[in-house]
């Protein structure tokens, strides 16, 4: 893969992995609070959850870029 390439696959990725960590480990709220909305999560923690999305995506961004060195996805096909 051109290395020009890693940059946009990596962003793909990122938002790719960002729809399916976001939702990982957020409760509804357990209480009956007035003042916290019924619909509202509670355990959120997206720093975190951003960190580890993008240690994700920088995986299979390696991972990707490992398939089309070695030849198991040769790049005439995706051209």
């Amino acid at each position: 893969m051109p290395e020009y390439l890693i940059i946009p696959t990596f962003l793909v990725t990122w938002f790719i992995t960002a729809f399916t960590i976001i939702s990982v480990g957020v409760k509804a709220p357990d209480s009956d609070n007035p003042h916290h909305y019924a619909g509202a999560p509670t355990g959120v923690n997206i720093k975190k959850k951003l960190i580890w999305n993008t240690v994700l995506a920088a995986i299979v961004t390696g991972l990707i870029h490992l398939l089309f060195l070695s030849g198991w996805i040769p790049l005439r096909d995706v051209y």
